[in-house]
């Protein structure tokens, strides 16, 4: 069974992953010029092309610079979470972080689709972007199944459960009590 702080810490390490390939990124679009970038690997694969494209900015801002928002976002969601673990209303924040790794994976995907067939190259950084939120968004599904999302509501389910004669033993099986006769 995964301990809550261990999967919390890897929604961390991995925002902070996030972060810091969107802000590269982000240095890179506002900073270098096409030609000087250090992704450029083979002719398939390189971040001058994809950087130059249309593709590259949405109502004139770098698809770079809203990794790196996303980032931030996350990193402090999952930050606070972390930090007030103990506390009831921190659970509440996994809806937040699930909500927001939602977002970066579909903003991700819709990128890395048009990279494969609109622009035929691949940003081997956007690709690396698009597996850490990915991965951010399956880790953020874990939490909300396992720790749930609101201690009271949670609680006052439990309290229903146990009361109709359905619980769970120690491994958070669902089991049936029977009751004695009166």
């Amino acid at each position: 069974m995964v301990k809550e702080k261990t999967l919390v810490s890897i929604l961390l390490v991995l925002s902070i992953g996030l972060l810091i390939v969107s802000a590269y990124l982000n240095y890179v679009h506002t900073q270098l010029k096409p030609g000087n970038l250090v992704c450029t690997y083979a002719p398939g694969i390189t971040c001058d092309e994809v950087l130059v494209t249309p593709y590259a900015y949405i109502m004139g801002i770098s698809d770079a610079t809203f990794g790196l928002v996303g980032g931030i976002i996350l990193t402090m969601l999952t930050l606070g979470r972390l930090l007030y673990l103990d506390q009831a209303f921190s659970r509440r924040l996994n809806w937040y972080i699930w909500a927001f790794a939602l977002l970066g994976w579909g903003f991700s995907f819709w990128l890395t689709l048009l990279e494969f067939f609109v622009i035929f190259k691949l940003c081997p950084f956007c690709f690396t972007a698009f597996i850490i939120s990915c991965n951010l968004l399956v880790a953020s599904i874990m939490n909300i199944r396992l720790f749930g999302v609101d201690p009271v509501r949670d609680n006052r389910t439990r309290l229903r459960r146990s009361r109709a004669g359905i619980g769970t033993d120690d491994e958070n099986t669902p089991v049936v009590r029977k009751f004695k006769g009166i």
